[in-house]
């Protein structure tokens, strides 16, 4: 891969998990009467279909768009707005794609990745 590829992928794949982790919440609270798991299920779906146009990546693509949106199936209590949706979000990804190389054929990587998100920006909101 080349160095510049590798910069687009890395910038389209947290932009694509921030957006994941705020229309999980919105698909969740418009849409679905709250069922944060059809919210996410939907996000997953889309993500993986977009990710079939990027070949030897797609996998982790894909990945990182359904791991961002755990981050967005939290209780709209606990991340206020939009944008905390979106920086949990971002925060997953970045926290994902560091350990893909890590922990292989353990379950638990994109929920445990969200939750540290999810807690990051928490810790940032308090903070601010």
């Amino acid at each position: 891969m080349s160095t510049l590829w590798g910069i687009v992928y890395l910038a389209t794949a947290l932009l694509f998990s921030a957006l994941a982790s705020v229309a999980t919440s919105q698909l969740a609270q418009r849409y679905f009467n709250s069922s944060v798991v059809l919210g996410s299920s939907v996000v997953g779906i889309s993500g993986y279909i977009l990710s079939l146009t990027l070949g030897t990546y797609s996998v982790l693509f894909a990945g990182t768009i359904f791991a961002a949106s755990f981050a967005g199936m939290s209780q709209i209590k606990i991340l206020k707005t939009p944008l905390y949706f979106a920086i949990a979000g971002l925060i997953t990804a970045i926290i994902f794609l560091a350990s893909s190389t890590y922990f292989l054929g353990l379950g638990g990587k994109m929920g445990t990745s969200a939750f540290i998100g999810v807690l990051a920006t928490l810790i940032l909101i308090k903070k601010t």
